[in-house]
């Protein structure tokens, strides 16, 4: 079998799968997103400990976050140009110097203005990076390996839930702030070697372009507004991410406060982890069938859109059972939904499109935050979640009667 499948490629003239390669690189992206949550720990203790307090803290998330939205619209171009792998090797190698100044900003009890700042560079770079990231796999594999591909990157992303935040609350008890961002800063170096070597054994290798970055930008979203099937895919995506970001950053914790503290808020997470890797590694193994994969991936937020409603009417055990069913949901879409994108938006414009993705998404998140914030200060916790669910159950529902979507 594996013979006839390297002569069929060979006869197509299409290079068959890199597997190893693409572990390298994979083990690379695993080691960095775990180092992720020890920096981010790191600072949020470090703010509140050194008198910056609350508003402090927002500063410093709040320019991570709004820099990672120009870096996200940048990486596209970036990606379509240089290539996934160098884009991904170039930004963690960058990102493992701001950790080292980073580190020696924290050691040196800087002012948090230059705190924030570093903080801001390193979001730019993180958002040019998470188009090149999902970019990923179409660089080692074939269109028939990369939902399996795309679900070794969501276990690496998932597992950082998990693995990430346990090892880098205990580095900083034991060690404090200045070590957890030295940890964070070796990820991102392996992160960048493997990515680096793999990239020697890449199946695309991207011919440079001469066209200038804010053209080829345009030149993307161009190609989105055109491209039917992928607006209503973004707007499905970026509908979730509203939704889903408020309940779970903010509302969980609202809900965790009924249920024990923190001890509770640590359940309701590692639930909805844990669903998620499990989710990221059954994804392989569906087969969408006679829905088709579009259909397939809606049908699974529909699913969700109950057990979020039940939520903060439930008492820890089922409220926790939800969570590992909608994370085993969730992780299976994003799998899909990620191959199906890679499959039909043209190579030469992927870079862009997943920029432009990711933009959609990332913009959304603060709004849900603070919707879902001022809902609960105005005692309506249960009927935030009821509203959520309600607005991700009549996005799938309208979805489904797509045409467009029926085709794809």
């Amino acid at each position: 079998m594996k013979q006839q499948e390297a002569t069929s490629a060979e006869h197509n003239e299409i290079p068959p799968s890199n597997w190893r390669a693409f572990y390298v690189a994979w083990a690379g992206q695993l080691t960095s997103s775990l180092g992720g949550p020890f920096q981010t720990i790191a600072l949020g203790i470090w703010a509140l400990e050194n008198g910056h307090g609350p508003t402090g803290l927002s500063w410093i998330l709040a320019a991570g976050t709004l820099s990672q939205l120009v870096g996200a619209l940048l990486g596209g171009p970036l990606v379509d140009k240089f290539g996934a792998l160098r884009t991904v090797a170039v930004s963690d190698l960058v990102r493992f110097l701001l950790a080292v100044v980073l580190g020696c900003l924290v050691w040196g009890s800087a002012p948090l203005y230059w705190i924030t700042l570093v903080t801001a560079v390193t979001g730019c770079i993180s958002g040019a990076f998470l188009p090149a990231l999902r970019a990923l796999a179409p660089a080692f594999l074939i269109e028939a390996d990369l939902p399996r591909g795309n679900s070794f990157f969501e276990l690496a992303k998932n597992a950082s839930m998990l693995g990430g935040s346990l090892l880098g609350g205990i580095t900083l008890s034991l060690t404090g702030p200045v070590a957890a961002i030295a940890i964070n800063a070796a990820s991102f170096a392996v992160g960048g070697i493997g990515a680096a070597w793999a990239a020697r054994s890449a199946r695309r290798v991207p011919q440079p372009t001469k066209e200038p970055m804010l053209a080829s930008l345009a030149a993307g979203i161009r190609y989105t507004l055109t491209a039917r099937w992928l607006l209503i895919l973004i707007g499905i995506d970026a509908v979730m991410d509203f939704v889903t970001a408020g309940q779970l950053s903010v509302g969980l914790p609202a809900i965790a406060q009924g249920l024990g503290g923190g001890a509770a808020l640590g359940v309701l997470f590692a639930s909805f982890g844990a669903g998620s890797v499990i989710g990221a590694w059954l994804a392989p193994r569906v087969q969408p069938g006679r829905l088709g994969p579009a259909r397939a991936v809606i049908i699974l937020h529909l699913l969700q859109a109950p057990l979020l409603a039940a939520l903060p009417v439930s008492p820890l055990p089922v409220g926790a059972a939800c969570l590992v069913v909608m994370g085993v949901l969730n992780g299976i879409a994003v799998v899909i939904y990620m191959s199906i994108i890679q499959r039909a938006a043209p190579s030469a414009m992927l870079g862009r499109v997943m920029s432009l993705l990711v933009f959609a998404g990332l913009s959304l998140q603060p709004l849900g935050q603070l919707s879902t914030g001022w809902s609960i200060e105005a005692g309506w916790l249960t009927a935030s979640f009821v509203i959520a669910a309600s607005i991700m159950a009549i996005t799938s529902a309208v979805a489904l009667t797509s045409k467009t979507l029926r085709d794809l």
